[in-house]
């Protein structure tokens, strides 16, 4: 099986299943598949792809037109006892921490960092905040284990480099 990365290219799944940057893997994800968005009336196919799902590829869309697949070209989920078919094509992840009512907004991160939604701000015109997991319209969403960890690896740089005697290089230094 081929690995992919979605949700901004925050989560890998690979063989061994969803994991996150740092390798652990993510608790209670599960694959999202073609079938899972028919179900709810969603077109997997659309040209720009739903939010938190990764686009499919041309030998893909052709699978899902009833062309035949040739080996393991695609990304699917495979099942014990039966041959794959289209609605097995896996297009994306889900997950906990992916709930809407556990997502961050901007202010929550500027509360989780003791900043001002300004210094959010100011921090994502400059790259210096992690990329959000989704952006709805123009409200980007960040996952609580995603900023803990992020918050973190941020204070680790900014203790080193106090000890260095250098100026740190991370936001809010």
């Amino acid at each position: 099986m081929n690995a992919f990365r979605t949700c901004n290219a925050t989560y890998l799944r690979a063989a061994a299943g969803w994991r996150y940057p740092w390798g652990a893997l993510v608790p209670g994800a599960q694959d999202l598949t073609v079938a899972d968005v028919l179900a709810v009336g969603l077109d997997p196919c659309a040209e720009v792809p739903l939010p938190g799902m990764r686009p499919l590829s041309e030998l893909e869309r052709r699978w899902l037109r009833g062309e035949p697949l040739k080996g393991h070209e695609a990304i699917r989920l495979l099942r014990a006892g039966r041959r794959s078919d289209p609605g097995d094509l896996i297009v994306g992840m889900s997950a906990p921490e992916l709930h809407p009512s556990l997502l961050l907004c901007i202010d929550d991160l500027a509360e989780c960092l003791g900043v001002s939604r300004a210094t959010i701000d100011s921090y994502r015109a400059r790259d210096r905040v992690v990329r959000p997991q989704v952006v709805l319209g123009r409200t980007p969403l960040w996952t609580r284990p995603i900023v803990e960890r992020w918050v973190a690896d941020r204070d680790v740089v900014r203790r080193t480099a106090r000890r260095r005697g250098a100026a740190p290089c991370v936001p809010g230094g």
